[in-house]
């Protein structure tokens, strides 16, 4: 035992040095982490362009080139969409200030017994003090930003760099791969393996069937609210669906989001009522039958231990461990699968 203790120190020491390197430089990481995140997602599409008898550079231009065309698509709608619902927004104020004064106002008031204040020309000026106010910051802002600019720089060098990363890991993924199993000890090379190949299952499967729920979502509840009569159907849905791999907040955000813009819209319950039904059904469709048939139970990463896997990442890395929180929630339940099991044949537990 004594003989095993510096090995345990020095295991120790190193452990505390890679942490407090990665928490230095977590802002540096989050790219690479990204481009590789990316490329483990694309692999297998090169994977499968290459088995066709195509060359593998070519894999690589035709999934890059389907990568950028993707969120390049995604940006054209959902940026004018936001900008042009911020103009309705603007626009509905003073409708929804008259309607405040006539239909919740009497309803506080009868059902309630309270009287609400709803003073337009208290909000307008509440509003335009706001508006100084949010001028006023971007103006000690703007100091910082054009003479620095660190901040934009660093945007615009990670929007760069991303494409170019995932061209490295994707030419290179095979190679790196191989290289890394060179290391394993020779006598641990098939247990490593096994369970690598269960990691890689678990996580490509839950990627996978994630990206389809997703994709399943945003359809759906752009349609729904579409079919309700919406105005800002389409963002609401796209905005829901793309956040519903943190569970629960992409839900709820959408819900937050369509319940304010019908409000402005319709002004009425009713119509605030059936895009409450929009997500309520899409809530069911999503736990009863999409996240089962996509993601499957075979998977194991349970909604909440993702939930708090993200929560966590974000505390401790920020952008980084939001990133990295569903790969290491993957490797960690499948490491505890193994020590359950390991556990459930010893002669601790049999005894």
């Amino acid at each position: 035992m004594r003989s095993d203790l510096p090995r345990v120190l020095w295991t120790l020491a190193a452990l505390l040095l890679a942490g407090f390197l990665v928490h230095q430089l977590a802002s540096v990481l989050f790219v690479f982490a990204a481009g590789a995140m990316l490329a483990y997602v694309c692999a297998p599409m090169v994977a499968g362009i290459q088995r066709r008898g195509l060359p593998r550079w070519l894999g690589v231009t035709l999934v890059l080139v389907l990568v950028v065309l993707a969120v390049a698509g995604l940006l054209l709608i959902l940026i004018p969409l936001v900008v042009s619902q911020i103009g309705a927004l603007v626009d509905e104020v003073p409708r929804l200030v008259e309607w405040c004064r006539s239909r919740l106002v009497p309803l506080a008031r009868g059902v309630l017994g309270v009287e609400l204040p709803v003073d337009a020309e208290r909000m307008r000026a509440m509003a335009a003090a706001a508006m100084r106010d949010g001028g006023a910051l971007v103006q000690r802002l703007l100091p910082s930003i054009t003479s620095g600019g660190v901040a934009l720089v660093s945007l615009l060098g990670t929007l760069f760099l991303l494409p170019i990363l995932l061209v490295y890991f994707l030419l290179d993924w095979e190679r790196m791969s191989s290289a890394v199993m060179s290391l394993v000890p020779r006598r641990h090379i098939g247990p490593v393996t096994r369970l690598l190949r269960e990691i890689d299952g678990v996580l490509g499967a839950f990627l996978r069937g994630q990206f389809l729920v997703m994709l399943g979502l945003s359809v759906f509840y752009g349609a729904g609210l579409a079919l309700m009569g919406l105005d800002s159907a389409l963002s609401v849905g796209i905005i829901t669906g793309m956040l519903a791999f943190v569970p629960y907040v992409g839900f709820s955000l959408g819900l937050l989001l369509g319940s304010f813009a019908a409000v402005l819209q319709f002004h009425t319950l009713a119509g605030v009522l059936g895009v409450w039904a929009v997500f309520v059904v899409g809530q069911v469709i999503e736990g009863y039958a999409l996240t089962p048939w996509l993601v499957g139970d075979r998977v194991g990463l349970h909604p909440l231990w993702v939930l708090f896997a993200v929560l966590a990442g974000g505390a401790l890395l920020g952008f980084l461990g939001v990133l990295l929180a569903v790969p290491a929630a993957a490797v960690v339940a499948v490491l505890a699968r193994h020590v359950r099991r390991r556990y459930l044949d010893s002669a601790l537990y049999l005894s």
